[in-house]
């Protein structure tokens, strides 16, 4: 890997795949800063196979709903807030993981789902690289669902380089 073929920019994780390349056969580079996806810029958009993902989103009938927490103790991500006593619910969309559990746990069919696209997976061994990586549509607020897919789709005989963003949020506990 030159330096070159990646238009002279280098990045730790790049650096460290190489260095991985010198001693194992098989090295995956997975780029897990699906907000600002810096290493899927450093190959050419061609090279890549592209997976779009759309995970299912829980979506309340509150004409059935009984506020019974039924929903918000099957939740496994505890995204979903109710208040029996002021009756309201909802889901903080940055922490669903669209698994979907709020459905299978309410007892009076109250949760439905809707397919939202959230991102797509991109695949490349372009350059000699074998990249994976996601980007996280703009208008999306949970990206959970893309990195859990993102994990899925890991080349299981590899060793693997993630590349992640910064901080200590809900994204950096996912990954």
């Amino acid at each position: 890997l030159s330096a070159q073929s990646f238009a002279g920019r280098s990045t730790v994780s790049l650096e460290l795949y190489k260095y991985a390349k010198k001693l194992v056969e098989k090295v995956q580079l997975a780029c897990f800063d699906i907000e600002k996806a810096d290493l899927l810029e450093l190959l050419d958009e061609s090279s890549y196979s592209k997976i779009a993902v759309s995970p299912r989103k829980p979506v309340f009938n509150f004409q059935k709903c009984r506020y019974c927490g039924a929903c918000a103790q099957g939740c496994t991500s505890k995204a979903i807030q109710f208040n029996r006593y002021r009756p309201s619910v909802y889901v903080i969309e940055g922490l669903c993981s669209c698994c979907c559990e709020c459905i299978k746990a309410c007892t009076k069919n109250g949760i439905s789902f809707k397919n939202i696209s959230c991102g797509a997976i991109y695949k490349s061994t372009g350059n000699g690289v074998n990249l994976i990586g996601a980007r996280l549509e703009e208008s999306n607020p949970s990206g959970i669902p893309l990195i859990n897919e993102l994990a899925n789709q890991l080349d299981q005989d590899c060793m693997v380089i993630a590349d992640c963003g910064p901080g200590a949020d809900f994204y950096t506990e996912a990954i």
